[in-house]
């Protein structure tokens, strides 16, 4: 009885379980929810500008999505639209209508005649992103590949350089007084984008050209971001920009930290500005503690800045550290420290200045003065064209305050070595004991000389041939690299 029970109960419930599942209705899946592309198009802010959103299949531009199909952005270049259920990488682009000029505002509004486009890698619900002449050089920087890879790669990149995210921060209107809640990233969003308007009114450009040409991102974007800096100085100069500024900050960077004390080894410093304040030109550096000199041959300097720079170099004969600051309109950068340390080692490279064929045999001296400022540690050929090291023989000694050096070959039979002129041959290396010693070649001893096929026959009736002329110290280049105990080249 029990078993008949439950195998009607079972059987109840296949019954039940294929009429829900059957043709005409009800049950089901929940649906996919709807996903919205918002956010605001601007360069100023774009006015009934033509929204699209596009999905990227197999990185190029696909089918366009979006129950609407197109949407216009408001007065403030706000959009949103509705591209249903896709997920994936989407390519939004804004065409058409117009925007305020930054640099003119209460002028006639600029029709928009370029596409702006931004890429996003991987939609997967709501999103919000701006489309801007920064994100248009984002998708130009990509390629023609939109992966997921390019796209990120080319959107960090872009807003590492102008120091504003481009995708996720919003940009406001730059001649408008920002409403309560607007953040400083929107104001410097809205100063980037005014930046590339004035530089357009500057040179007389129009956007299309700046967004391919002028500011198209390279491998080296120093001059982008040169020009970008002076236009946003000229805008900030200017009587139109609303949103607040960054406060006037001065900091100072130094080429390289350490150099050599010789008065001639410089190092350059140069003192950046934040917001320079118009009609203020003039950054004095002025060295607070340590013994170095400016150009002028005193520890204080006027420059006049160039924009938001200004550089200056310093040298010292004195080994130790020097601190410098700079000032400008009252303010005070934090101290800048460098070094002109004792060497610890010399790298000292020998060159001759002519060609020689054949070279058999090769005897010089090197002096380092003062007599004790230098310890011989080792020496090398560098030149490999030179010759075989298994047909060289070469011995280096030190006898203060010469290093001797004597080459010649293993073999009479061996026809000679190639010396190229003006190539570096020997390394000799030293320790430094004190000081800046000087090295030279000696004139005394000096010998060079040249195959004889006769030598190998009776080589004391038929000694090596003489170099014609003798080699003198005048034939002989000589170029020191003295380095720090960390190895640092001073």
């Amino acid at each position: 009885m029990i078993r008949h029970i439950w195998l009607t109960a079972v059987l109840s419930f296949l019954v039940a379980a294929i009429l829900g599942c059957g043709g005409g209705g009800g049950g089901g899946g929940t649906p996919a929810a709807a996903v919205t592309v918002s956010g605001v198009a601007s360069k100023g802010p774009i006015s009934g500008g033509t929204v699209k959103v596009f999905a990227i299949t197999n990185g190029a531009k696909g089918a366009q999505l979006g129950s609407t199909g197109t949407t216009s952005t408001d007065g403030n270049g706000t959009y949103s639209i509705n591209i249903g259920s896709y997920t994936g990488p989407v390519l939004i682009e804004v065409t058409g209508g117009t925007y305020k000029d930054e640099t003119n505002p209460s002028g006639n509004p600029v029709t928009l005649t370029t596409t702006l486009r931004a890429a996003l890698s991987n939609v997967t619900g709501n999103v919000s992103t701006a489309v801007t002449p920064l994100t248009e050089l984002a998708v130009q920087k990509a390629g023609s590949s939109l992966t997921a890879a390019t796209i990120d790669s080319a959107n960090n990149l872009v807003s590492s350089l102008f120091q504003v995210d481009i995708i996720n921060t919003m940009p406001v209107d730059a001649t408008v007084t920002p409403s309560a809640g607007v953040t400083s990233a929107q104001k410097d969003y809205a100063l980037a984008l005014a930046a590339i308007s004035q530089y357009m009114k500057t040179n007389s450009k129009d956007l299309t050209t700046v967004l391919t040409t002028d500011f198209a991102i390279q491998s080296d974007n120093t001059a982008i971001l040169t020009n970008f800096t002076n236009a946003k100085n000229d805008f900030i100069a200017g009587v139109n920009i609303k949103v607040p500024l960054p406060s006037t900050s001065i900091s100072v960077l130094a080429s390289k930290t350490n150099a050599l004390a010789n008065g001639t080894s410089k190092i350059t410093l140069s003192a950046n500005i934040t917001a320079p304040v118009v009609g203020v030109n003039d950054v004095t550096f002025t060295i607070t503690s340590g013994t170095a000199t400016f150009p002028n041959g005193l520890t204080t300097a006027t420059v006049a800045r160039t924009n938001s720079a200004a550089t200056i170099d310093i040298t010292s004969t004195a080994f130790g550290s020097v601190t410098i600051t700079a000032s400008y309109n009252g303010i005070t950068s934090a101290p800048v420290t460098i070094n002109f340390p004792q060497p610890a080692t010399a790298e000292v490279s020998i060159a001759l200045t002519r060609s020689i064929s054949q070279l058999t045999e090769l005897l010089f001296k090197v002096r380092n003065d003062p007599a004790n400022s230098a310890g011989f540690v080792s020496n090398t050929i560098v030149d490999t064209a030179f010759g075989s090291p298994a047909d060289i023989n070469m011995d280096t000694a030190q006898v203060v305050p010469f290093t001797a050096l004597n080459l010649g070959r293993k073999s009479l039979s061996i026809t000679g070595f190639t010396v190229t002129a003006d190539k570096p041959l020997f390394l000799f290396k030293y320790t430094v004991a004190a000081g800046l010693p000087l090295f030279t070649v000696s004139p005394d001893g000096i010998v060079a000389s040249t195959f004889n096929p006769l030598t190998s026959v009776d080589p004391v009736a038929n000694p090596s041939f003489p170099v014609n002329p003798p080699l003198t110290p005048s034939d002989f280049t000589v170029t020191v690299t003295f380095k720090d105990a960390q190895g640092n080249t001073l």
